[in-house]
């Protein structure tokens, strides 16, 4: 039997172990590909604020000389 031979046994605790490993190596890189695409679809948002940001203080920065122009 595997537990009784001590020779079997650690070459079965030994697998374990790889395999213990090797499943925590999977979830590590999942979690970080899973954290990149979080990082990244707020980085996209953040562009995207920024950039509607700018539009609207160049609207908000045209408006006093249209409204100078329709006056005189």
């Amino acid at each position: 039997m595997i537990l009784r031979d001590e020779k079997e046994r650690k070459l079965f605790d030994d697998l374990l172990c790889v395999k213990r490993q090797e499943k925590i190596q999977r979830q590590y890189i999942a979690k970080n590909i899973q954290s990149r695409k979080m990082i990244s679809d707020l980085q996209a948002r953040e562009r995207a604020a920024f950039a509607r940001c700018a539009r609207e203080e160049e609207e908000v920065d045209r408006i006093p000389t249209m409204h100078s122009n329709n006056v005189s």
